[in-house]
């Protein structure tokens, strides 16, 4: 008896499902439209109850009987996630088959009718390169295909059991591919699921199989839009519930495969969870080079044109491929060549240069007498390069310059700073009050119109044991406000006093012992009468004169010892401020300043780790406008929203939140600061230093404002005056990346990459940022343009793993991938960079560094919308 008069007795015609032992979800064919397709389908229902307690002989006996007399199963082979493969022998003519059941997830819902129908249009396809479905039919009510057996291994085993593929096999493979896409998308047919596991590799060629598999239960189901496939290798549109994909999703899986051949990884790796597909972040995959340098431009260029997420930059057709894949050449002269093709490094003046150089002998004819002379000059030339090369790259950082003594600065008349509250016998969190405290006053001080300065420079200098008339003589105010603090349960003893910087004279002296629920009452009457003193005026006898903002006495002490950390302006502290803002939040939801102390530590963060992270931006952004909805006088707010604009390319939004923020409160530094780096982005570096002047008049001890100096010498391309002012800067805070950063850049451009790299390596061995950190990246280029392209590859490769095999969109890492001499996937990066506002484009975007990806007409229409920022 045949399979298909077996299994059709089975069931007589007109019969109802047993609904025991069929899914009632699942539509079987009709008897009429099952005659027509006898002799390639065997019409069962589909039984989707099998229990889990069931064997596998089970099965086994299923697909035997099944099966008929016809064949004979011998093995099950190792399968796929979307099926479970079995090789059985054709009886009559000793032929081998191969019969790949389905597996249940995939087949719930399935229209049988319809999914029959789809298989047998690929059942017409006859060309080598495709295995055709010969039958389909159930057993156990899963769904079964009939193919041809082709000895032979998948491309997933070929690359993970065997030796790397050659270049020449690669494109051997590749090719044989595009071909059988070519006639499947002529017959106005899809595959949509390309990838490793359903390539067949054999000794002459490469084989599709699973043709017209995936596409059929997409359409046969009534989820259609469910994921089905391999994940890392379908198309973005195949991910989406919305868009239909076509035959352009078949040709972004073979880059995808082509991609994971030359690599070893997907391009997108992806995961699958609860039955959907957690998608890779969309950014550039890692440029091929990384791991073959062997290969042409012409393949990369053509791999990453069908690896686009729209479907419309990819080729069109896969004879479009065939025709790109015909000019590819893998013999061994081209690769030979290829191999001793140099590097582009950057120099100095913009020219290129190579980091390694291939010598060309020109014949020169010496008479014998000369010979002697000639070897010995030779001699001597080689000796001098070898002692000049060998002191250029050992050349020693020059000795760091000793602290001049500190000059007096001009004094501002009606000005004050506050010190931190000593705090007596207190533990770290009344140490932090204290801190907080002092920091609350001056802020509070500022807004009630009086000129606060230098409040964090002269905290370091009262750290470092300098004497309170010092400090004020040093940061050039008329007054100072210093004081004592002890915390007993919840009572404060705050003694506080206002001396004046020419005398030491006490101009305000006040005790106060208060519960710490009437802090407001304090913070309120020390305000009103410094405010009065410094300014002259009488006493304000009107209460109210801080703005409160909460009634929740524990919300105010979480701001206060948040504003302890902020004033430490380190990565980690700033980390540790966010998070007591945000329990000072959780406390109180309504407490505006809390909200515009977030989001100015958010910006604060973001520039000091050089990071434009979506998610702090975002929090940076919404913490801002809910500080504004609550309160439009607050400064801090409409400085984080300038910052925001500023690295978002919005200059003139920038420009006025700057402004509004100085005009509500002139006294801080931070707003200065980050105004003059706004004007060194659009080349105004007149502005810029007269504003960063300003900034540092504010805070003379802030090494924060020392590097905005430097940072604006360097977009001046003044590299030693840059390198100058960032020197110094460690040893007043060894935290502050960006200072360090602005000095390896300058020594970089000063054609000093050995002691840039000096400088980096321990601050990267150090670092507690995560691989993918700017000096991260900084150091591979450093390492590229030093002609040390091996551990350049290698620190890539680091932050490629680190960040989930992607590349982050980072300039530096740009500039490094055209110094390794790929050209096209830096300016891919770069694009990445320019449309994430890399904060790195906004300070350096004027850098001579960038020169040789501006000479390259795509990188400068990139770099002409930066500027258009």
């Amino acid at each position: 008896m045949s399979p298909s008069s077996s299994l059709m007795a089975s069931r007589p015609e007109g019969a109802p499902v047993d609904p025991t032992g069929c899914d009632p979800t699942i539509r079987s064919a009709s008897e009429a439209a099952l005659r027509e397709r006898a002799p390639t389908v065997i019409p069962v229902a589909v039984d989707l109850t099998f229990s889990r307690s069931r064997t596998m002989s089970d099965l086994l006996a299923h697909l035997q009987a099944s099966l008929g007399d016809e064949y004979a199963l011998e093995r099950e082979m190792t399968g796929t996630q979307m099926a479970r493969l079995f090789i059985a022998r054709e009886r009559v003519f000793n032929r081998a088959i191969l019969i790949t059941v389905l597996s249940r997830e995939n087949v719930h819902g399935l229209d049988f009718e319809q999914f029959a129908t789809e298989v047998g249009q690929a059942a017409a396809l006859n060309h080598p390169g495709i295995v055709p479905p010969l039958m389909i039919g159930t057993a156990d009510g899963l769904p079964y295909i009939i193919t041809p057996y082709v000895p032979g291994v998948s491309l997933r085993d070929r690359l993970v059991e065997q030796p790397a593929l050659s270049l020449e096999e690669i494109v051997s493979i590749l090719r044989s591919l595009a071909e059988s896409l070519h006639v499947l998308h002529t017959a106005q047919q899809c595959h949509f699921d390309l990838n490793p596991d359903t390539v067949l590799v054999t000794q002459r060629t490469a084989l599709i199989t699973d043709t017209g598999t995936t596409r059929a239960l997409r359409v046969s189901r009534p989820d259609g839009s469910a994921f089905v496939g391999n994940a890392s290798h379908l198309a973005p549109e195949q991910l989406s519930p919305t868009d239909a994909p076509d035959s352009r999703a078949d040709l972004y899986a073979w880059g995808s495969v082509a991609y994971e051949m030359l690599t070893g990884m997907a391009p997108y790796p992806r995961s699958v969870a609860d039955g959907c597909v957690v998608d890779a972040p969309h950014e550039q995959p890692a440029p091929i080079s990384l791991v073959r340098r062997d290969v042409p431009a012409t393949l990369t260029r053509l791999i990453m044109r069908t690896l686009a997420r729209d479907p419309a930059a990819r080729p069109a057709t896969a004879d479009d491929i065939l025709q790109v894949l015909q000019t590819v050449d893998v013999s061994e002269r081209a690769m030979a060549e290829r191999s001793l093709t140099p590097a582009y490094v950057a120099t100095v003046d913009g020219a290129p240069t190579t980091s390694k150089k291939t010598a060309t002998t020109v014949p020169i004819v010496v008479r014998k007498r000369e010979m002697r002379r000639v070897a010995a000059i030779a001699a001597a030339v080689v000796a001098v390069i070898g002692t000049t090369a060998a002191f250029m790259m050992h050349t020693p950082e020059p000795p760091e310059e000793a602290p001049l003594a500190p000059a007096p600065v001009a004094v501002i008349a009606h000005s004050t700073t506050v010190l931190p509250l000593a705090v007596v016998g207190g533990a770290g969190d009344d140490v932090l009050l204290g801190a907080g405290l002092s920091a609350e006053l001056a802020s509070q001080l500022a807004r009630n119109g009086v000129l606060v300065a230098a409040t964090t420079s002269a905290g370091t200098l009262r750290a470092n044991g300098i004497a309170p008339r010092e400090v004020a003589r040093r940061v050039g105010v008329a007054s100072i406000l210093t004081g004592t603090m002890k915390r007993q349960g919840d009572v404060l003893h705050i003694s506080i006093a206002l001396l004046s910087a020419n005398d030491a004279q006490t101009l305000w002296s006040a005790q106060f012992d208060r519960a710490v629920g009437e802090l407001f009452a304090v913070e309120d009457e020390i305000v009103r009468n410094v405010s009065a003193k410094v300014q002259g005026t009488p006493g304000i006898s009107a209460a109210g004169v801080v703005a409160v903002g909460t009634r929740v006495p524990d919300a105010h002490l979480l701001l206060l010892q948040g504003h302890a950390f902020a004033h430490r302006a380190s990565g980690g502290s700033v980390a540790e401020a966010m998070a007591h803002y945000r329990a000072a939040i959780a406390r109180d939801t309504g407490y505006a300043r809390a909200y515009a102390s977030l989001a100015l530590s958010c910006a604060t963060l973001s520039e000091l780790t050089s990071s434009a992270e979506p998610v702090l931006l975002d929090e940076c952004a919404s913490a801002a406008r809910q500080a504004v909805a609550r309160d439009s006088t607050l400064a801090d707010a409409y400085t984080a929203l300038g910052w925001l604009d500023a690295i978002h390319g919005r200059n003139r939004e920038a420009d006025k939140q700057f402004r509004r923020s100085l005009a509500l409160d002139s006294t801080v530094a931070v707003a200065w600061g980050w105004y003059g780096v706004l004007a060194t982005h659009v080349g105004d570096y007149a502005t810029a230093h007269a504003r960063v002047v300003r900034a540092r008049q504010l805070e003379p001890e802030s090494p924060r404002a020392r590097a905005w100096d430097a940072q604006v010498f360097f977009g001046e391309e003044k590299y030693d005056r840059a390198e100058q002012a960032a020197r110094p800067i460690p040893r007043l805070d060894s935290t502050l990346s960006a200072a360090v950063m602005t000095r390896a850049e300058a020594l970089m451009a000063l054609g000093r990459d050995t002691l840039a790299i000096a400088l980096l390596e321990p601050r990267v061995d150090a670092s507690t940022e995560d691989v993918g950190s700017e000096a991260h990246a900084l150091l591979a280029y450093a390492y590229a343009v030093n002609g040390q392209e091996g551990k350049a590859r290698d620190m890539l490769l680091a932050i490629r793993d680190k960040s989930g095999r992607l590349l982050p969109p980072r300039a530096t890492l740009a500039l490094t991938l055209a110094a390794l001499g790929d050209r096209d996937s830096a300016l891919a990066l770069l694009a990445r960079a320019v449309e994430k506002h890399d904060p790195t484009l906004f300070t350096f975007n004027h850098a001579r560094r960038f020169e040789s990806l501006r000479k390259d007409p795509r990188g400068a229409a990139l770099f002409a919308s930066i500027e258009r920022w």
